[in-house]
């Protein structure tokens, strides 16, 4: 499973040419990639899993076995992963993935009640919820009813069989398809929970991730494939990719969900189903948190675990993302404690969008990469990843990149496969999720040096993560809220950049892994803990926490005073009163960290490394001016996007102003500044100024005209765009 830090997903998005594709891999394998992913994409004209598809990956194979470089198996038709490419929702009905919904109905006393449940509902039971907490079964209550007449009758003319019959003309009506229905008058006013079971059809996220059959049978299909076809070769393949692979809905669900739920928990799910709607007294977070960890153990023990597993005994390892990681609203309730799935890849990846990653405002990545890189070094894997430049857009330059690639450094990311390595743009494939960073890049000819400094910064930062300070992945809070309470994630973010604007580097761990360390040994590893908005916790995680402090630990809150979860004997939820004496307001300063001082400090981050033998400290300057400052006392320069060790960042002397008094600068044959752009003859931009000239408003098409004076006839025409 051997791999260094550089891999690419290869877009196979046409007609497949073998020449084409020698000639295109022999060019990615001299820009330096070390593993490359061979991966269908929208536009593909050779069926997925053809004859004609593995004719094309064998011509992919062979000219990367050529060059020494590995390939690497993308396990879904494009995306998101785990269907298949529908085969096994169409091949395999019953493993559709499902979930639960829920109706809930405000019901007052005496006054009838009828309800009815989807079409394609299956029934799973009824339920009436008295203010006092109380929880009735009404499902007795509940058949199949239809609900409305057909608008119109018709005439019926013929005698319903062709042969021998005499017609006689009559009328006939009929009603719409059945459904489960409650139909009830309830003796005092309650709230109503309808509970419902729906299946997904072909799409997105259509195979049930929960039952351990259908990895079974997607390694069948797709892994397991690949070996059939190529059995000398598979030595040479690196990796495997999921991609954002996901139950369904916000409930997800199999049918032996009840058993294994009550295998984990030791009580009945079914009469408790109104809990996971409703908050109806303390215990409905407990509740709630059950459900969520039977889900992510089934999602670790039946999917992400089978096939890692049979990819490790074939020495490939298995890489890839699951949800948003930075969109925690989401990942607690589809991949309960998202930062612990990772402990079942080898490489496991974040997957950042858009050309804003890591810019001063944008501080929704922090916690997505750093879940990502804490897990890595947490559960002692290779090297934490990115699905990495996605969707940036196509003005996304190489200066961009470099910018990107030093936030996701300094978050403590050394391993990338870079996305959108494009076989062709033509037609409608330009627009489906640029840029793309091969060939057909301006800057292609100069991309082999930016791959190499990104291999070279993912060497020297693959050491031991040195930090002290440890902020919880409130996992518990996240999975215990219900789909429409408030998300947490806005002051979670802001936390998170708190912390780093202050140089305050972290690592994340959640409450279960936090349980397996010694709060001893841990005070000692990383002497400073932060708990921030986890509005609840287990009552395990809170006394490791105490003990953590008692052995000299310190430990601040933020935020709410978390609400301890009631057990299963009765215990009532109460506050962690023991959180209240650490809470401080002046947290941050009490936190050892690097001194950085000079003007906006606030925009560059740190990470530190101790490799053979010797601490280093990263720096990556996020602004959009040069900072100059010291760091420890000693000065500092780093250029704006830029990022360095701090010994080579340290500041030296200016050269000497150079006076050229009769400067000119001269252009040759059609090749002219167009600096000033018009619409009108009182309306213009002026590129160098950067600003409108004010005459008159900006036209309103947005649409600006420049004029100049052609020398010779033309041929090739470049407009370029640069900023000094």
């Amino acid at each position: 499973m051997e791999m260094e830090h550089l891999t690419g997903q290869y877009f196979l998005n046409s007609d497949l040419r073998p020449e084409e594709i020698r000639e295109q891999v022999a060019e990615l394998c001299r820009a330096g990639y070390e593993a490359i992913f061979l991966h269908a994409r929208a536009g593909m004209k050779t069926p997925y899993f053809s004859q004609e598809w593995f004719d094309a990956l064998q011509v992919a194979i062979d000219e990367m076995v050529r060059h020494g470089v590995k390939f690497a198996i993308w396990d879904e038709d494009n995306y998101p992963s785990g269907d298949a490419g529908n085969r096994i929702c169409n091949s395999y009905p019953e493993l559709a993935s499902s979930y639960l919904n829920f109706h809930v109905i405000e019901a007052k006393k005496n006054v009838p009640v009828l309800e009815f449940y989807s079409v394609n509902g299956a029934f799973i039971g009824c339920f009436a919820v008295t203010a006092d907490g109380s929880i009735r079964d009404i499902s007795a209550h509940c058949g199949t009813l239809r609900e409305k007449w057909d608008r119109k009758a018709w005439v019926q003319s013929s005698a319903y069989s062709p042969a021998a019959q005499l017609p006689y003309p009559h009328r006939r009506r009929s009603m719409n398809t059945p459904r489960f229905a409650l139909s009830w008058t309830p003796d005092c006013d309650c709230r109503i929970v309808c509970a419902e079971w729906l299946r997904n059809g072909p799409g997105r996220h259509s195979s049930d991730l929960l039952n351990p059959e259908t990895a079974r049978v997607l390694i069948d299909l797709i892994h397991s494939e690949y070996e059939r076809r190529f059995p000398d070769q598979l030595k040479h393949c690196a990796a495997s990719f999921m991609d954002e692979p996901s139950p369904a809905g916000d409930y997800p669900w199999t049918r032996r969900f009840p058993e294994e739920f009550k295998k984990d928990h030791g009580y009945d799910l079914m009469p408790n189903l109104p809990h996971l709607a409703l908050d109806i007294d303390g215990h409905s977070a407990r509740i709630r948190n059950d459900y969520r960890k039977t889900l992510h153990r089934l999602l670790c023990q039946n999917y992400l675990d089978p096939i890692r597993s049979w990819l490790n005994e074939r020495g490939i390892a298995s890489s890839g993302h699951l949800s948003r990681s930075e969109y925690l609203a989401y990942s607690g309730l589809h991949w309960p404690n998202e930062l612990r799935c990772f402990k079942s890849f080898d490489i496991p990846c974040c997957d950042p969008l858009g050309a804003g990653i890591g810019q001063p405002g944008a501080a929704a990545h922090h916690i997505g990469i750093k879940a990502v890189s804490s897990a890595a070094r947490l559960f002692g894997k290779k090297a934490a990843g990115a699905d990495a430049f996605a969707v940036g857009g196509d003005t996304v330059s190489l200066c961009d990149l470099k910018f990107m690639l030093n936030y996701h450094l300094v978050m403590g990311l050394t391993w990338f496969n870079v996305h959108g390595l494009y076989y062709t743009l033509d037609g409608e494939r330009r627009d489906e999720a640029p840029p793309s960073l091969f060939y057909q890049h301006s800057q292609w000819p100069h991309m082999k040096t930016f791959l190499d400094y990104l291999k070279k910064r993912c060497d020297e930062l693959s050491g031991e993560h040195v930090c002290e300070l440890e902020m919880l992945y409130p996992s518990v809070a996240l999975q215990t809220r219900l789909p429409g309470d408030p998300a947490l994630d806005e002051a979670l973010h802001q936390t998170a950049e708190t912390l780093v604007s202050h140089q305050r580097d972290f690592e994340l761990i959640d409450e279960v892994t936090l349980c397996e360390q010694d709060p001893a040994e841990f005070a000692a590893l990383r002497p400073y803990f932060v708990v921030a908005h986890a509005v609840r916790i287990e009552r395990k995680a809170a006394q490791w926490l105490e003990r953590y402090a008692a052995a000299g630990g310190k430990l601040f809150v933020v935020g709410d005073t978390p609400v301890i979860l009631p057990e299963p004997d009765g215990v009532k939820a109460e506050k962690w009163t023991f959180a209240d004496a650490h809470r401080d307001d002046d947290y941050i300063r009490k936190i050892a960290a690097p001194e950085l001082t000079g003007e906006h400090a606030e925009n560059v981050l740190i990470r530190r490394i101790r490799k053979d033998g010797k601490v280093r400290t990263f720096l990556f300057n996020r602004g959009h001016v040069v900072f100059t400052g010291k760091l420890d006392g000693e000065a500092l320069e780093i250029a704006p996007g830029e990022a360095g060790f701090a010994d080579e960042l340290k500041a030296r002397d200016k050269a000497p102003a150079l006076t050229v008094p009769e400067w000119k600068l001269t252009f040759g044959p059609n090749s002219v500044p167009l600096a000033r752009w018009e619409s009108s003859s009182q309306d213009a931009f002026d590129l160098i100024a950067k600003q409108d000239t004010g005459l008159n408003p900006v036209p309103e098409t947005g649409e600006y005209r420049a004029v100049f004076t052609l020398e010779n006839p033309l041929e090739n025409v470049f407009f370029t765009t640069e900023e000094a």
